[in-house]
Order: C-alpha cells, then sequence, then structure tokens
C-alpha cells in the first residue's frame, strides 16, 4: 500500500513458528539456546578433568624419568673414578722417574753406599748456592727501594743474614771490594733495625756499626754490618730458598 506522500510501505507479518529477534531492552533465551549452553558447560567441564588428568600424568612420568636417569650414571662414573685412580698413578710414576733423572743429572750422591738416596738443592742460573738459599749479587748500583724491588721482580727478596756462616759466606763472596746493600733498614717505627721480612735484628749476633737514624740502611763492608744512607747507590744481594731433589731410596 502507499502511503499519503507516495512511497511504498511494505507491512510484512512473520509466520507463525519462526524465532523472533530479541528486543532491544533484553536478550531472551529460548529453551534451545539453554540446551546449547548447559552442552558447552560439560564439554569445558571435561576439558578441564582430562587436563589435570595429563598434568598429573606428566608429573609422574617426569619423576619417574629422573630417578631413571639418576641412576644410570653410577657405572660411567665408577668407570670414570678409575680411569682418574690410573691416570693419577701413571703420572706420578712419571714424576718419579723424572726426579731421578734429575738426580742424576745434576746432583753427586753424598754417599754411594748410602741408602738415603741422592738428595742435592738447585739454584737458578747465575745463582750461588749456600745451606738451603741461593743468592744473586748485582754487578750495578741502585738506592736501597730500587734494590729491593729489582729483587721482587726475580722472585726474590733483599738478603736477610740469620747465621754467622751466612755472613761468613757473603763477606768471602764480596771480598770487600765494595759496599752491598742488604734486607735491613731502621724505617719501622722507633727506628730499630728490621729485616724486610720483618724480623727484628739480632744485634748481639750482627752489631751494627753507626746509629739508626732516620733513612737509614744496611750494608755489607767486609764481614759486618754497617749503617748507610738509603738514598746511596750500592749493589745489592737478593736470596730466594733453593730448589731440593731427593730422589730417595727408589731406582725408577
Amino acid at each position: 500500500m502507499q502511503d499519503e506522500e507516495g512511497y511504498t510501505v511494505l507491512n510484512i507479518r512473520p509466520k507463525m513458528g519462526t524465532a523472533s529477534r530479541p528486543s532491544a531492552d533484553g536478550i531472551q533465551d529460548s529453551p534451545a539456546n539453554l540446551r546449547g549452553y548447559k552442552i558447552t558447560i560439560g564439554v569445558l567441564g571435561v576439558w578441564s578433568v582430562v587436563a589435570t588428568l595429563a598434568v598429573i600424568a606428566l608429573s609422574i612420568l617426569g619423576s619417574s624419568h629422573e630417578g631413571l636417569t639418576g641412576a644410570a650414571p653410577n657405572a660411567p662414573a665408577s668407570r670414570g673414578a678409575q680411569r682418574g685412580e690410573r691416570n693419577g698413578a701413571e703420572c706420578s710414576a712419571r714424576l718419579n722417574h723424572l726426579v731421578s733423572r734429575l738426580s742424576q743429572a745434576l746432583c753427586a750422591p753424598i754417599n754411594s753406599s748410602s741408602r738415603e738416596g741422592t738428595v742435592c738443592k738447585i739454584c737458578p742460573l747465575d745463582w750461588l748456592p749456600h745451606g738451603a738459599k741461593c743468592y744473586w749479587f748485582s754487578t750495578e748500583s741502585k738506592i736501597w727501594a730500587r734494590s729491593r724491588e729489582d729483587c721482587s721482580a726475580r722472585s726474590a727478596r733483599m738478603v736477610v743474614i740469620q747465621e754467622q756462616d751466612e755472613m761468613e759466606f757473603l763477606g768471602s763472596s764480596i771480598q770487600e771490594k765494595y759496599l752491598v746493600w742488604t734486607g735491613l733498614s731502621a724505617n719501622a717505627p722507633g727506628r730499630k733495625w728490621t729485616w724486610v721480612d720483618g724480623a727484628l735484628l739480632n744485634q748481639t749476633l750482627f752489631p751494627v756499626k753507626g746509629s739508626a737514624e732516620e733513612n737509614s740502611c744496611g750494608v755489607i763492608k767486609g764481614s759486618r754490618i754497617q749503617s748507610e744512607t738509603c738514598s746511596g747507590e750500592y749493589r745489592w744481594i737478593c736470596q730466594k730458598d733453593a730448589i731440593q731433589i731427593d730422589s730417595g731410596t727408589s731406582d725408577l
């Protein structure tokens, strides 16, 4: 039909049995929709149960796998320990053999009939041995502090004299030709004569000629210790422990 302005107006009525659209005020669920929601919720619930069971199963399998893998390395570990012991024994035997060869090449037997084996002490090249120590004598002159630094650079220290025969050895090596720095100074608190290793000088054994004033250091003159200014330039002596080789009684 047409309205007053000439536009055609369609008046269509819905057929019986068809579902109407929901109104703008709200959505009204039909019984069919409610059944669909229930089915969906049920499916989700089933999936939740399945997922939970899967997680539990994976946890159990993981624990079992850890137990198996944890027990398996025991055998390889024991084999590795055995190999390590064999390698250690071989290295020890080779080291003993090397020590024996070095002893035969570098050391003279103390007593060929002795069962104590060969024992000797070895010093680096250009170092003089005496007792259990090695001594290096400089051929140039420096102040006391620079002399100490030089000995440290050689993995040694300035000479620390502990016994009278050591003093005699040093004196005979120098032969009173020049003054030589020792590791003795009076710069410590109280101006007490102190060696570079921190020990105090035994002045009963080694009396010092001269006073212990500020910036005083000890030199060897002949077979005695004399006080000199640390800023003076003299030769010096470095000292380190000798390397001891003892082949024992074994014939490797």
